[in-house]
């Protein structure tokens, strides 16, 4: 578990620089299309008595899901530039994903789920040119709150059910993008992105057919790719 000093601090070190210098405050806002990559989902304990994800058609091996799926990513943020070339600022973000997976086993069990992130960044920008079209890198610290909804499965037509957990824990990221100026003190983003926003996890409260099962949940982590656009202003 992430702790609360190091959060307050990250977060602290981000307003700070955000507040340094009010002639070049701004403030932001982006969309994003997001795909989840190496989810690595599976189940977190196969010994506890069930488990759920196989990886083979006989069942006799775990297996895992490798992505959430497609999304969208929304946020707002706030920072100002510190130098010709820097900027900081500190974005609050939105995402949420739609789980539509089958795993390996003959007939294949089908799982889903839905999944959002709220993830608190600071973020720290190096840009290669001054006026006109600027390329520019960036790299994230911060916090994600993950959460997946109850998790449902169909195996040959029986439903069950696994109730789904939230979790919260640090999170990073790296960005290269262009900012092209369109007026004074407005510019047009676009942007790639890769984000990786910690674990994801259900609980132990499993039913398989109306019946409950002792079962040690299913985790993975939640790891994203994105085109993002946006105005800063």
């Amino acid at each position: 578990m992430i702790s609360k000093g190091f959060l307050t601090g990250c977060i602290g070190a981000a307003l700070l620089a955000a507040g340094s210098a009010q002639a070049q405050f701004y403030v932001r806002a982006d969309g994003a299309y997001s795909k989840t990559v190496r989810a690595d989902f599976q189940d977190t304990d196969p010994s506890a008595g069930v488990f759920l994800i196989s990886g083979n058609a006989a069942g006799t091996a775990t297996g895992q899901l490798d992505d959430y799926g497609k999304g969208v990513a929304v946020s707002v943020g706030a920072g100002t530039r510190f130098a010709p070339s820097g900027r900081a600022d500190i974005t609050l973000a939105y995402r949420k994903y739609k789980l539509d997976q089958s795993d390996k086993f003959n007939p294949p069990t089908k799982f889903t789920a839905d999944i959002t992130s709220l993830a608190l960044m600071g973020n720290l920008y190096l840009e290669f040119s001054e006026g006109g079209v600027t390329p520019y890198i960036g790299g994230s610290v911060g916090a994600a709150q993950n959460r997946i909804g109850d998790l449902s499965f169909d195996l040959a037509g029986i439903q069950g059910t696994v109730t789904g957990d939230t979790k919260l824990g640090f999170a990073w990221g790296a960005t290269f993008g262009f900012s092209f100026p369109m007026a004074s003190h407005f510019a047009f983003d676009i942007a790639y992105r890769y984000m990786d926003l910690g674990d994801i996890q259900t609980k132990t409260d499993l039913t398989f057919g109306g019946v409950a099962l002792p079962y040690g949940g299913a985790s993975g982590h939640l790891r994203v790719h994105e085109l993002a656009a946006g105005f800063r202003f």
